[in-house]
């Protein structure tokens, strides 16, 4: 009825734009043709366009009004929070058994203005490209930072040039926060090699501002190389010449080694001072890392739908030997928290995670010993703290609004569980441990992040952050470290999901992903280096998306120049794209040969592996390099 009420208006206006058409018409035509009926005509003319222009406007939007009316846009089938099962003697234990890992409460966070420099991010949008929630994309990625930091091509992909070799610092040189609490478990001081007598604070020198010259020594002035804001060197000696100090730096490059002099006021021993209050408890630990059984991983990301029957894993072992692919990356906790098979974990803490379970634990590690024997190396990929499954049945750990206690859903009305909570920390360890347990080669942890949030927004939610000091990026540090020594006994490598553009950013992109504090920590870092993520103009290229080979080179290059800073890295192993961004203006079909340029770009720097991303599952079939 709506519907047809806007289509008889509709028909009404159109009726009348015609007949006023007509009248106009014939009093033009019914005027003698001499200099005054001209000017007339023309008079009427002017009025006649202005006044059909209007009414046309006016008609458009009374019939869209009425289409929304009649058939309004659908959002997204979110189940209405159900009453949890879990008893309530049962959260109160739960609860209790991860109150210990809350960190002590510290000085006041007091908000850090960065210097102005030419690196910081005038608008979001110039960061990265937002999605708009096409399936094709990650995960329909909200992938806009708040607050990131973005350099600019021009400075952060300096190439050092004659670059010279010097005697490397001492190999176990490595950060030690001095502020470490003893009753703090998550900071994991038993884990950590220790060192002899190590000042963090003097270890390494960080870069204050952009950019920054590094001479060959206080008296030529010579530029050798330059630096930028953020950037990670290792302090060598002090000299002073004519009243201005200079410190001797070292720095590494995928070139070699390279040293020079720097002015001593463009460092500081704070990593905090650079890049704010939020880094003060920042720590590079060392670890010797786990190594993963397939070191030329070849993957693709499966859905739990995809391989909810056998006969759908047998199709995909047939497309995987067709393909040359190895790996398979299986949704054990997706994103709406549903979990693959049914775990102990589950039926204790969150119920409904377990009702769309697929297979019993028995079942799981036969169809995972049959992938094996084909030669199938199995990746878990379990979503952390986006998980709608957990918040609805703890809404009371949930982020929600401050006014209304509703849940917070983002741009993808999907509700979000918090980073901060000890408890999902706690749930999501333990839904790692099961999953090794029946046999999975590798856990990777995705969503491993707070959601991206503008600094007004954050004042308007309860983030349910527990100390008030605990920075985004800590509390994500925190978690790897626990997760770290929780699953440390099983031997299985640890990897994690990180935005692209954290391999850029100097800080942790607004979302708590700073490159070198998780790199020191993961085994693997898993960039999700997709040229449709990346804003017009990122790295200098026009269309990122457009260009694959140069966004995923540009890209992951950053992250080995910052992972060679580190005494103990992560493997670095991207994801790319494999999937068409149409809703980019100037995108570009990602065809067999856009594919094969992303893989390019990765081995001309040396590396050999990759997973390819398609939220539907729909991979082309070709030869896999």
């Amino acid at each position: 009825m709506e519907r047809q009420r806007g289509e008889d208006k509709k028909s009404k206006l159109s009726r009348f734009i015609n007949l006023f058409s007509q009248k106009s018409s014939n009093i033009i035509a019914q005027r003698n043709v001499n200099h005054e009926s001209k000017f007339w005509k023309s008079i009427i003319l002017v009025l006649s366009l202005i006044f059909l222009t209007g009414l046309t406007i006016v008609v458009s939007v009374r019939i869209f009004s009425e289409n929304l009316k009649a058939d309004p846009v659908k959002k997204i089938n979110m189940q209405e929070p159900r009453q949890s099962k879990v008893l309530p003697k049962e959260r109160d234990k739960i609860a209790q058994e991860t109150n210990h890992l809350v960190p002590n409460q510290s000085e006041e966070n007091i908000p850090h203005t960065r210097e102005s420099t030419d690196a910081k991010l005038a608008d979001v949008e110039t960061a990265l490209q937002q999605s708009n929630g096409s399936n094709d994309g990650k995960k329909a990625e909200e992938v806009t930072p708040s607050e990131g930091i973005v350099i600019k091509l021009s400075e952060h992909n300096m190439q050092f040039q004659n670059s010279t070799q010097a005697t490397p610092t001492t190999s176990n040189q490595v950060f030690q926060n001095d502020k470490q609490s003893q009753d703090e478990p998550v900071l994991l001081t038993s884990q950590i090699v220790e060192t002899d007598k190590l000042n963090t604070k003097n270890d390494y020198a960080f870069v204050k501002i952009t950019p920054v010259s590094l001479i060959e020594n206080p008296e030529t002035k010579r530029e050798i190389g330059r630096l930028k804001i953020g950037d990670f060197v290792r302090p060598i000696d002090k000299q002073e010449y004519k009243g201005v100090e200079y410190t001797k730096v070292l720095r590494k490059t995928p070139n070699g080694d390279l040293v020079g002099w720097v002015r001593s006021n463009f460092l500081s021993s704070s990593l905090s001072e650079v890049l704010g209050k939020k880094f003060d408890e920042i720590q590079f630990p060392v670890f010797t890392k786990k190594e993963a059984a397939k070191k030329d991983v070849r993957g693709i990301f499966l859905t739990r739908y995809s391989v909810d029957t056998r006969a759908k894993i047998r199709e995909w072992v047939n497309f995987a030997k067709r393909n040359n692919l190895n790996t398979f990356v299986i949704d054990v906790k997706d994103d709406d928290g549903f979990l693959l098979f049914k775990m102990d974990i589950g039926s204790k803490m969150v119920p409904i995670a377990n009702e769309r379970a697929f297979y019993t634990k028995e079942e799981m590690k036969e169809i995972l010993n049959e992938l094996k024997s084909n030669g199938i190396y199995v990746i878990a990929r379990i979503v952390c703290f986006k998980d709608p499954s957990y918040a609805k049945t703890y809404p009371e750990r949930a982020i929600v609004y401050k006014d209304s206690g509703q849940l917070y859903t983002g741009i993808y009305k999907v509700p979000w569980a918090s980073a901060y909570d000890r408890q999902l920390w706690k749930y999501n360890v333990e839904v790692a441990r099961e999953t090794i347990e029946v046999g999975f080669d590798e856990i990777q942890y995705d969503y491993i992040r707070f959601p991206e949030l503008r600094e007004d927004m954050k004042a308007k939610l309860d983030l349910r952050q527990q100390d008030p000091n605990e920075s985004f990026p800590e509390a994500i540090q925190r978690f790897l470290l626990y997760a770290r020594r929780e699953l440390e006994q099983y031997g299985v490598p640890l990897a994690i999901d990180v935005f692209g553009l954290s391999s850029t950013a100097i800080d942790d992109v607004g979302i708590g992903q700073h490159w070198e504090a998780l790199s020191s920590i993961a085994d693997i870092i898993c960039p999700m280096v997709y040229p449709s993520h990346y804003a017009n103009g990122v790295f200098g290229l026009p269309v990122p998306d457009a260009y694959p080979y140069e966004t995923v080179y540009n890209s992951v290059l950053d992250g080995i120049k910052r992972n060679l800073q580190l005494p103990s890295p992560a493997r670095i192993r991207p994801w790319i794209q494999s999937f068409t961004a149409t809703w980019v203006k100037g995108h570009i079909v990602y065809d067999e040969k856009a594919i094969k340029k992303q893989i390019k770009a990765l081995k001309d720097l040396g590396i050999n592996e990759y997973m390819l991303w398609n939220a539907s599952n729909k991979y082309l079939e070709m030869h896999y390099e």
